[in-house]
């Protein structure tokens, strides 16, 4: 949570005054919290502003963090100083802004028209826009999937990325900061595509998100291969060929084939999705642990619990 600290009046008789509540604004976990600074007015008089990161709010320690302190009450006058009294100071005044990075357990990634919308489709009950042209999903649409074991995992269908988007082109950054809060990655390579072989596709995708952060490859992720229905005598050598390029050039990465028109291999998706959550969650859990084992042993660390910002202030105010 962000919380703002206030400080009560002074009585009489030299006795404090009660001290204010703190005031605090719950926020989901994933936040990053910005500082808004004016930086003055650009060519057509409008007011610009620069954000200037103060934390992240899923990290082990940032739990609270204090944003703003209240004002300092002032001292009155008593019997013996008549005509001596202190002015008490005004609070901090501070713009935040507040972003959430944190969707879904799965974030899909690929070209715009491979099929995303659709697959969220045919695994939830999502109800994605869906048509026959590229850039559909313009903002992140987010499906459950539901296991009869009562188990639930939420899966994002992001705006289709473009080659060059670490720098920024096409949607570019407003995509990528999507998938940094999801716990996998999912790759979606369009099959029925004639133009571009799927092995350079799944390349390019990653080297896309590894360009923008290397983080963000040391991600779990797993490839669907979709749209095998389409042309089936040109696609399903290109799947057999895809399976056995991934087998070697990345092990570690598994593979599945697809129809999410028509659910073929659906089922085996599901599967193996949910080993790949399961997985990449007991690890988000163990790495959690030893974080804060390590906290706990650190001497320095705020006994509060709050994540303090340096703040410059006059002398006579500290």
């Amino acid at each position: 949570c962000v919380c703002v600290r206030v400080f009560g009046c002074r009585q009489k008789k030299n006795a404090n005054g009660a001290a204010g509540e703190h005031a605090y604004i719950k926020v989901p976990r994933g936040c990053v919290v910005w500082k808004v600074v004016p930086a003055g007015v650009d060519e057509h008089g409008k007011r610009v502003y620069e954000k200037a990161f103060m934390a992240d709010l899923n990290e082990v320690n940032a739990e609270k963090l204090l944003v703003a302190e209240g004002g300092k009450g002032g001292r009155g006058n008593n019997n013996k100083n008549v005509h001596t009294s202190e002015n008490g100071k005004p609070g901090q005044v501070v713009w935040i802004e507040l972003e959430l990075k944190s969707i879904a357990d799965v974030g899909f990634v690929g070209f715009p028209n491979a099929g995303k919308s659709t697959l969220l489709g045919a695994i939830s009950r999502a109800c994605p826009k869906i048509a026959p042209y590229p850039f559909t999903t313009l903002a992140p649409h987010i499906g459950f999937v539901e296991f009869t074991d009562g188990s639930v995992i939420s899966v994002a269908d992001l705006p289709g990325l473009v080659e060059g988007a670490h720098l920024n082109i096409g949607l570019g950054h407003e995509f990528l900061r999507h998938i940094e809060r999801t716990s996998v990655l999912c790759f979606v390579v369009d099959m029925a595509n004639g133009e571009t072989d799927p092995m350079e596709t799944f390349v390019t995708l990653r080297s896309e998100v590894e360009s923008y952060s290397a983080d963000l490859t040391k991600k779990p992720a797993l490839l669907v291969a979709n749209k095998c229905d389409i042309r089936t005598a040109e696609t399903l050598p290109k799947v057999d060929r895809l399976f056995e390029q991934m087998k070697e050039a990345y092990p570690d990465v598994p593979i599945v084939a697809v129809s999410a028109r028509f659910g073929d291999g659906i089922p085996n998706y599901l599967k193996l999705l949910k080993k790949t959550v399961k997985k990449a969650k007991q690890s988000q859990e163990r790495s959690y642990e030893e974080q804060l084992r390590a906290l706990q042993n650190d001497p320095g660390t705020q006994s509060d619990g709050y994540i303090y910002i340096p703040q410059t202030q006059d002398k006579d105010t500290e």
